[in-house]
């Protein structure tokens, strides 16, 4: 199986872990501390409000729409100038924290051969888990800078902004943006079709696993052709930017915080990543139509979303 699916089923074993005991812990206000599925939905919080200051702060390319989208989240949380500057800052530098975290993980998987041996799965899990508590320590950053009140109010503008349009969730976790719900879906598909291609390749005819997914979301012969190849596609143009932001991470792996203009480059290719994600969601519902692509991401969130959000099962490590 590929790297990618390895490192998002220990991405997954470990949130899971995690999950259970991060529910024991209690913030400093005495507030729960946020469940795993929080520093999920944060961090892309983080990823926005750095996306929307660097719009609306780059000389020569200020978006209008960056500019008015800052305005808000500031006019509704009520936010002075110097704390519009330490969110900015809070996010900027979790970002930066988050980009290194990954590039340990890449590093990892590069010098050991799938299977991963135990040792370097400790290690993936460990980064992860130090990933998590930096994540939870500037959700914590944000708390005590808007107080309890504040910070909730912040925390709904939040989950409002980001619910996906077409996302009905039945239980009060935050919502999963689609660009993120749909990386994990094209990383699936890439993953089952590479096992099924593989097994095949060695003689192993099993039509169900080559026909796994079109079986499992009732796809039609034309619709499972159109899946795979705008996954193909997906996969490569998504794959050779994140070539780029481990080669960005590695290069400034002991240089944290970053200068600006890492910083930068680095949300640049985030940005080009979520652009990639929606434009190939674009594609998927221009190839199957608006009743079918409702089918399907009824599919998507019926299978992905459990994983996305790492929901404790039993046994789950």
């Amino acid at each position: 199986m590929s790297a990618r699916f390895w490192a998002v089923l220990f991405y997954r074993t470990s949130v899971i872990f995690l999950t259970c005991i991060g529910s024991l812990a209690q913030s400093s206000s005495g507030r729960p501390a946020p469940r795993t599925s929080d520093t999920i939905f944060y961090l892309h919080f983080f990823r926005r409000v750095d996306r929307w200051h660097q719009g609306a702060t780059t000389p020569g390319y200020q978006q209008k729409a960056d500019v008015e989208a800052l305005h808000q989240l500031s006019d509704t949380v009520h936010l002075k100038t110097a704390e519009e500057e330490a969110l900015q800052s809070i996010a900027a530098d979790c970002l930066s924290k988050e980009v290194v975290s990954r590039a340990r993980v890449s590093a990892i998987e590069s010098k050991n051969r799938i299977p991963f041996p135990e040792k370097a799965r400790k290690q993936i899990v460990a980064v992860h888990e130090q990933e998590r508590q930096m994540i939870l320590d500037h959700i914590r950053q944000l708390e005590n800078l808007l107080g309890p009140d504040r910070f909730q109010t912040l925390e709904t503008y939040a989950q409002r902004l980001m619910r996906p349009q077409s996302a009905v969730t039945a239980d009060s976790a935050p919502p999963v943006p689609d660009d993120i719900l749909y990386e994990f879906f094209f990383g699936y598909v890439h993953t089952v079709q590479r096992a099924a291609d593989r097994g095949a390749a060695a003689g192993v005819k099993n039509a169900e696993a080559l026909h796994h997914i079109k079986n499992a979301a009732h796809l039609t012969p034309a619709e499972e052709v159109a899946l795979k190849s705008i996954t193909a596609d997906f996969e490569g143009q998504f794959g050779a930017i994140q070539s780029k932001l481990h080669t960005l991470g590695e290069e400034n792996r002991n240089n944290v915080p970053w200068p600006d203009a890492v910083r930068e480059q680095v949300m640049a290719l985030r940005q080009q990543q979520h652009q990639v994600t929606m434009d190939h969601i674009q594609q998927l519902q221009k190839a199957f139509g608006a009743n079918r692509f409702q089918m399907l991401d009824d599919y998507v969130r019926r299978t992905i979303l459990p994983t996305v959000r790492a929901t404790p099962i039993p046994g789950g490590q």
